[in-house]
């Protein structure tokens, strides 16, 4: 599994200046930047400088998408939130229960999608109801959290999002796609970008336990990524192999680590 590095997202090259709109003299002091700063963690900044770290996310992805997501500007070009999931907290809470009994789990989310005991609780989810989820045997949990993801949420990814990730690997523009995949994890709201760090660390426990729960990290993340896209996903790129490609690389992100590229924007707010 090849890992994407936020970090190598934008190459410096000074034969190439005029493609990505920077002068000699910014290239410098990027490449500064990148030599001498060490790497920001998310986490330790505060909530001005997330905020900011986010908006010069949202940027890179409206530069690749300026028809879709110019309408995130208001008339005084000041950046609003793009479309979230809303997420039932709950959700976090099962998947920490899951993860107590995760590595005795045989093949994950193979419960019956048919028993209406499973489509009882899912609603109850999907109207923002808490369940006892204690009561309920930890395999049919995952069952039940994979159909809220599916139908409620229609994946964690946005459509907009998702699309232009898709897009960027079947061109196979290794740049824009590199550049997409570093910025993700802050183009993605905080419950959003939790969703996916705890499923990540679930899949982790039953990879370690692999000949108990008989599915490695590789058929976790191919079987996940029919999950984790909107179903619209697939109607406008059949290739599974490209959907299950980045999910492989976003597993492989680091959700902590910012950018070097992003650092000379947000450096006065740090």
């Amino acid at each position: 599994m090849t890992r994407v590095n936020p970090n190598n997202d934008f190459e410096i090259n000074f034969m190439d200046t005029e493609k990505h709109g920077f002068s000699k003299c910014e290239l410098l002091r990027r490449k500064h930047y990148i030599n001498t700063t060490p790497p920001l963690n998310f986490n330790k900044l505060t909530e001005l400088q997330k905020q900011r770290v986010r908006n010069e996310a949202s940027r890179v992805f409206i530069k690749h998408e300026p028809t879709k997501w110019w309408n995130i500007f208001n008339c005084t070009k000041k950046i609003k939130s793009p479309e979230r999931k809303i997420i039932n907290l709950c959700i976090f809470e099962i998947i920490n229960y899951i993860s107590l009994y995760a590595h005795n789990i045989v093949h994950i989310f193979r419960a019956d999608n048919k028993d209406k005991d499973i489509q009882i609780y899912v609603e109850a989810l999907s109207r923002n109801e808490k369940i006892d989820y204690k009561a309920i045997r930890p395999e049919k949990l995952c069952t039940i959290l994979k159909l809220y993801i599916l139908n409620h949420l229609n994946g964690i990814l946005s459509l907009d999002i998702a699309s232009m990730l898709c897009s960027s690997f079947k061109k196979r523009s290794k740049l824009e796609y590199k550049a997409l995949m570093a910025y993700l994890p802050y183009a993605l709201s905080e419950n959003e970008s939790s969703l996916l760090i705890r499923m990540f660390n679930l899949f982790k426990i039953i990879d370690k336990n692999k000949e108990k729960t008989k599915m490695s990290i590789d058929s976790l993340l191919s079987l996940f990524s029919l999950v984790m896209f909107p179903k619209e996903t697939f109607q406008a790129f059949d290739d599974l192999n490209i959907v299950k490609s980045i999910a492989q690389d976003i597993y492989c992100l680091d959700f902590n680590e910012i950018p070097f590229t992003m650092v000379p924007k947000i450096i006065k707010y740090i």
